[in-house]
């Protein structure tokens, strides 16, 4: 009572609805449920406990999945692998057992050690008086398991819980998909309303808020942080990936703002802060021999050059705007520069794009329909 469960009033209440931690979910020859949002109760809403724990059970298509506890480890099966309850060893034919035939097997009549059944998966070892050792599976490991006549020496069939392979470990778990701001609150600042529903707010989805909304092409500076990639990359010139719903560079409203949030230091130009002339070779098709220099036009002198682009293979289907090269240029003072695209082999011709930005925002364009040569001022000139 009073939260507490368990035989010694040890641990939490369980929670009451787990979900699996991938999209891909546990995989095998069969689909698993990436759900399990109940657990196993008898008709007048008594809850089965199975070595004080409770059963999370989901429908799915004709069978039931099934998470039990074997006084050790976890378990993930289906109705289908428990002979002793359908009466019969029949691997592939339908159980036909309903929520009460499970409530009363589970409750009264299922042994760990001695019952008949198959798993598909198995966790670690669940010790006593360690922070596995909870009413709820969402900290364990999950294995596939070892074959039982590896195991057990006795047969295909035989009675008794297999062991995990360790070996064979998977890469999703469990998490409690109900939240509580206690015990199991919101993630990225969303809001757990009653019922135990999230609210997720800075662009976060998932049933806790747990999924960035990062690598879209929109900068959040929200997560622009190293633990989440500087927002996959979306706040950067060189590493935003532009698709259908945003173009890198632009707000949620479609207005052009540059790159005025990147900090990931791969992509920042060494020595400087703001004041950098960053130049961009970006394309989707670029001419052999192609090159380019920046020039100032009062002194004539050649600041940066690029190329020439010799064995640049974009395959088909390739997204625009592919980075082909990145450089950058710290500016100490107000100048103003040239930059010309040149292919020596095709009339002066440059096929492709440089971009020229100052101060993360975009100055000038060279190629791709545009003139081959610009001209533009940095700062107050």
């Amino acid at each position: 009572n009073d939260g507490w469960y368990g035989l010694r009033c040890e641990f939490r209440q369980p929670c009451e609805a787990l979900e699996v931690t991938t999209s891909t979910g546990f995989l095998s020859a069969r689909d698993w449920s990436n759900q399990f949002n109940e657990t196993l109760r008898f008709k007048n809403g008594q809850q089965v406990s199975v070595y004080n724990r409770p059963v999370y059970i989901n429908k799915d298509f004709r069978e039931f999945d099934l998470i039990v506890f074997t006084g050790w480890r976890w378990v993930m099966l289906y109705s289908g692998l428990l002979f002793d309850a359908k009466k019969n060893f029949d691997l592939f034919g339908p159980s036909n057992l309903t929520r009460e035939d499970l409530a009363n097997y589970f409750q009264n009549e299922f042994h760990a050690n001695y019952a008949s059944y198959f798993v598909g998966f198995i966790s670690e070892p669940v010790n006593v008086d360690t922070r596995l050792d909870t009413a709820t599976p969402t900290e364990v490991a999950w294995y596939l398991p070892k074959a039982r006549q590896e195991t057990l020496g006795s047969g295909l069939w035989s009675s008794g819980l297999v062991a995990a392979n360790l070996q064979s470990g998977v890469e999703p778990g469990l998490f409690c998909s109900i939240c509580n701001n206690e015990t199991n609150p919101c993630d990225n600042g969303g809001i757990c309303h009653a019922g135990g529903k999230c609210e997720c707010v800075f662009g976060t989805t998932g049933t806790l808020c747990e999924v960035y909304p990062s690598g879209n092409g929109l900068c959040n500076s929200n997560f622009n942080i190293p633990g989440t990639q500087f927002d996959g990359g979306d706040c950067c010139l060189a590493s935003c990936e532009s698709n259908e719903e945003y173009q890198c560079g632009r707000n949620e409203t479609g207005h052009y703002i540059g790159f005025p949030y990147c900090i990931d230091p791969q992509h920042t130009c060494p020595n400087s802060e703001e004041n950098a002339i960053w130049i961009v070779v970006a394309t989707d098709k670029i001419t052999p021999n192609t090159s380019w220099e920046l020039v100032n036009d009062q002194t004539g002198e050649i600041i940066l050059q690029g190329g020439p682009y010799n064995n640049v293979v974009v395959a088909e289907g390739t997204k625009n705007n592919r980075i082909v090269e990145e450089t950058c240029m710290a500016v100490t003072s107000c100048a103003a520069f040239t930059i010309q695209g040149s292919n020596e082999e095709e009339d002066d011709e440059f096929e492709g794009r440089i971009e020229i930005y100052w101060d993360f925002q975009r100055v000038a364009t060279v190629g791709d329909d545009s003139e081959y040569e610009s001209s533009f001022k940095f700062g107050q000139c």
